[in-house]
């Protein structure tokens, strides 16, 4: 029967077996007669449809539930030791108190869990026929952790690169020796926590609260620690020219930027002016902005995919059919712009000003000009949008699909 399960997995005789897990799980939890505590231990869950479940004390050593569904799930001091959540949707999860030792949740959703007293430290473990599973390091790499609830949490030695944890509380966390470079930990609650030994590579910790944290022998470079609450000797020992503990910088007006900037925005309004004749359309991909001030200026259809415009001022700005795909936009002032038909897929746009923003679709037309009777809407699936100030916007004109707002 095991081996049916994991062959077919979302077939119903599978899933009817799941369920007798379950059933008797929980009679297992209320102490009746004929419960049994639910192993699922190194089964194929890929994928599966765990929503609210109450897995609870369960045995899920080694399972792998990548890309399952485990939203609002009870896995209190549930043993995931070695588990595979890679992209799985744990947001709303109560996660108290659980063994994630070695597993792995890379691109996982944990928005709003609760991982208060969990075990993340790293873990291999051996089974009787000599393979192993789990790893030296728990893996939570490009995870969304924002609000996540992790109070003295077991943390030591993981991997977060690339995760966000905007709002998350983890006072009393013991993080030592953790790799948080490129991690979002701003408005964070890290009173009390053990970060000595960590690695802070482009951290931000903008408005965290670091009050009695620990920070001896981490390695930093270009951390952001504006508006943080921290005591006067928590920085001791470390290298101030690589934190940011100032104001934001002043913004960098035109005659300032670059002569290559300025050529490309020249050449770029020419192009616009010309309907296209003269100049040439702006290709600004990679290009780092930020705090530059561009407000007002007409870039309809610039490309600027995967660029960096932290604190940029795009205030007023027509930027109706412009591409900033993947593009840090975080803080970025783009009150009163126009983004009709601009597609700000998987954009951060966390703390930027949105207010009043146009947007909508804008018809697609053929390459000789008739129309398709199609539309291209403003696009902001997958972008980040926590704390942002979007009063005014009308979302309902939008494409919004895995797009993050503050709930």
């Amino acid at each position: 029967m095991d081996n049916a399960l994991d062959r077919h997995l979302i077939d119903s005789d599978a899933l009817e077996y799941l369920q007798t897990f379950l059933v008797d799980h929980r009679k297992w939890l209320a102490n009746k007669s004929g419960g049994k505590q639910a192993d699922l231990s190194k089964k194929s869950l890929e994928g599966i449809d765990f929503t609210g479940v109450n897995l609870s004390k369960a045995v899920l050593v080694g399972t792998n539930l990548a890309q399952a569904t485990l939203r609002g799930a009870d896995l209190s001091e549930a043993d995931l030791f070695g588990a595979v959540l890679s992209e799985t949707d744990l947001q709303d999860a109560n996660l108290s108190g659980a063994v994630l030792r070695g597993a792995s949740l890379r691109g996982a959703n944990l928005t709003k869990a609760n991982l208060t007293d969990a075990d993340l430290r790293g873990g291999v473990m051996l089974g009787a026929g000599g393979d192993s599973f789990g790893s030296e390091r728990t893996d939570l790499t490009q995870c969304l952790m924002d609000y996540a609830l992790g109070t003295r949490a077991k943390m030591s030695n993981v991997d977060f690169q690339g995760s966000s944890m905007v709002g998350a509380n983890l006072e009393g966390a013991k993080m030592f020796g953790s790799d948080l470079s490129e991690v979002d930990l701003s408005y964070a609650n890290l009173r009390g926590a053990d970060l000595s030994d960590t690695r802070l590579n482009n951290t931000n910790l903008n408005g965290s609260d670091l009050n009695g944290a620990q920070l001896s022998n981490a390695t930093i470079q270009n951390v952001s620690l504006r508006a943080a609450k921290m005591s006067s000797d928590l920085l001791v020992g470390l290298d101030k020219s690589e934190l940011d503990v100032g104001d934001e910088p002043d913004p960098v007006e035109y005659r300032e930027m670059s002569v290559k900037v300025r050529e490309q925005l020249d050449q770029h309004e020419e192009w616009i002016s010309s309907n296209g004749e003269n100049g040439h359309r702006a290709i600004l991909d990679g290009l780092d902005l930020s705090y530059h001030d561009l407000s007002g200026r007409d870039m309809t259809g610039i490309r600027m995919r995967g660029a960096k415009l932290r604190g940029a001022r795009l205030k007023s700005c027509i930027l109706v059919l412009s591409n900033f795909g993947g593009t840090d936009l975080m803080d970025a002032d783009l009150s009163n712009a126009v983004l009709i038909g601009a597609n700000l897929t998987g954009a951060n746009l966390r703390r930027a000003n949105l207010a009043n923003a146009v947007v909508g679709g804008i018809p697609i037309r053929a390459k000789d000009g008739s129309e398709t009777g199609r539309l291209q809407q403003t696009n902001f699936e997958k972008a980040n949008l926590v704390a942002a100030k979007i009063s005014g916007l009308r979302f309902n004109e939008c494409r919004m699909q895995d797009a993050v707002l503050d709930s």
